[in-house]
């Protein structure tokens, strides 16, 4: 009975979080709503701003037919989707386990960021939903085999029409499935380091491969970041960007880069020295990590036996593994995590993450 009250109140508490994020979202500057007002203006053919082709195209088309309401302006758009996309994540909550203190606390961080960045008309609502339908794929009782290539096959539709990148993903789901399942079904005396060294080695393999194979889609691969902001260095709007430590495009450099990249991305204190506003990003990013660490290490000491969990894990790790490619600042790359909710949700609000920090403590 206790625990299904401490659900209610966190359903109670959802809403009400989800009324604070809306009403922050009014008072942002205009640059986090740059897209979301480029599309509204593509749905209503207003020329208010100019209409791009490819994914935007796309994802205003989707949105066109969808408004049987005829929604005109932004906030109707963010407002509907909030209460819907609220809705929906909010059914999550009753197929977790009771959390805890800290898993309630981020599980409502979460819910703000969402409706902040992502329960709003754009590519990110729609990332959002292909997630969630991975995350059903994921616990239903088919073969793994079979939720795999399903999976892959849904990532590859995303990337033909909204996201180029989910492709990488898909690639890369089928590789660290193959080598996850070997290392668990054989119970390997695989330690967390020797996990992460093979990981790694999985990435460099697909960007020296990639180099030959393909060149033209690794340049596009290992400048995508270097493209976006070569032209926001010193811009106000660009306070966060993800720069190469190391100058340069050769392979070396990427090789260098990466692991470099991949560590300020999940332990973003660098933030901290541009302000305490911050904090709340970095404090957000690194719970992430410390659950996914976690996650990882029970993985390894069999703890997690779950196909369901396995193939969570596998298709979050597949995301953020190709995230560290190519996201171009703190902001993008906080607004496309989130928008992977379904998945990691499954993972962190599960009995496996429960008590972490108590058991620390204690």
């Amino acid at each position: 009975m206790r625990a299904r009250n401490n659900k209610i109140v966190l359903l109670l508490l959802t809403y009400v979080v989800m009324v604070v994020a809306k009403c922050i979202t009014l008072i942002l500057p205009a640059k986090y709503t740059y897209d979301n007002s480029r599309i509204v203006s593509m749905v209503n053919h207003d020329g208010l701003m100019p209409s791009w082709t490819g994914s935007y195209e796309t994802t205003a088309n989707v949105f066109r037919h969808i408004n049987i309401l005829q929604f005109q302006t932004l906030l109707e758009w963010s407002l509907s989707l909030g209460i819907i996309l609220t809705t929906l994540t909010a059914s999550l909550i009753f197929i977790n386990c009771n959390l805890d203190f800290y898993q309630e606390i981020f599980w409502l961080c979460c819910i703000g960021l969402l409706n902040i960045y992502v329960f709003n008309i754009g590519k990110d609502s729609i990332q959002f939903l292909f997630f969630f339908i991975a995350l059903i794929l994921s616990i239903t009782n088919t073969p793994v085999p079979i939720k795999i290539t399903l999976i892959s096959v849904l990532f590859f539709i995303e990337a033909v029409y909204f996201r180029q990148y989910f492709i990488i993903i898909s690639l890369f789901l089928i590789a660290i499935a193959s080598i996850t399942y070997y290392i668990s079904r054989t119970r390997k005396n695989t330690g967390l380091f020797s996990y992460i060294a093979i990981i790694l080695v999985v990435v460099y393999a697909f960007l020296i491969l990639s180099s030959f194979i393909a060149p033209e889609q690794y340049e596009e691969v290992t400048n995508a970041r270097e493209g976006v902001n070569k032209d926001r260095e010193d811009s106000t709007d660009a306070a966060t960007l993800i720069s190469n430590l190391i100058p340069g495009n050769t392979l070396i450099s990427e090789l260098i880069n990466y692991p470099i990249n991949a560590v300020r991305m999940l332990i973003p204190l660098e933030l901290l020295l541009k302000g305490l506003s911050y904090a709340p990003f970095v404090f957000f990013q690194l719970l992430v990590t410390i659950y996914f660490i976690h996650c990882t290490k029970i993985l390894f000491t069999h703890l997690i036996f779950n196909d369901k969990y396995l193939i969570s894990y596998i298709i979050f790790l597949s995301f953020i593994l190709t995230s560290f490619f190519f996201e171009p600042d703190f902001g993008s790359w906080v607004r496309h995590e989130i928008a992977a909710f379904p998945v990691f949700q499954y993972l962190f609000f599960s009995k496996y993450c429960k008590d972490i920090f108590k058991r620390k403590t204690d």
